[in-house]
């Protein structure tokens, strides 16, 4: 996978720029906001499971194993709160230059796009977003526990 910089204009895409890589290497967590200024859009995408460094990576606790076990469940992830983070500091940046926004994931990172829109709306109390996930096992059961 190709390292981003901030501020690199994404190859292909005209007017699109890395604007923040969100990393945690304890749990594994990885996002990434785009951002592009004449059509007044952000986007935060959510990484999916990788193994990094062979099997210590997938059992090591607050894994990617461990989130997708628990995904499954509908239980806690560390991931999440880490999403919650970016979703969060993604909404403020959006907000704050009046940008529409959408975010995106692949089966975990597509759990937690799912989850960023539900947050967004929520607890953000910001309606100007979208998502697009791709083979998401689903955060129905999830986010229907949630007591609002």
């Amino acid at each position: 996978m190709k390292e981003l910089n901030i501020g690199e204009q994404v190859t292909n895409l005209e007017n699109w720029e890395v604007h923040k890589i969100f990393t945690n290497p304890n749990n594994g967590y990885y996002g990434a906001t785009f951002i592009n200024h004449k059509n007044h859009h952000i986007i935060l995408a959510h990484r999916g499971a990788v193994v990094i460094d062979g099997m210590r990576d997938i059992v090591w606790k607050d894994s990617i194993l461990e989130a997708n076990i628990a995904m499954l469940f509908n239980a806690f992830v560390i991931q999440q709160f880490e999403a919650y983070q970016a979703t969060n500091e993604t909404v403020q940046l959006a907000q704050d230059k009046n940008y529409s926004l959408s975010v995106t994931g692949y089966h975990l990172g597509a759990w937690l796009a799912e989850q960023s829109v539900y947050f967004s709306r929520m607890d953000f109390h910001f309606d100007n977003i979208k998502g697009v996930t791709f083979e998401s096992p689903g955060s129905n059961d999830l986010l229907g526990s949630v007591d609002i």
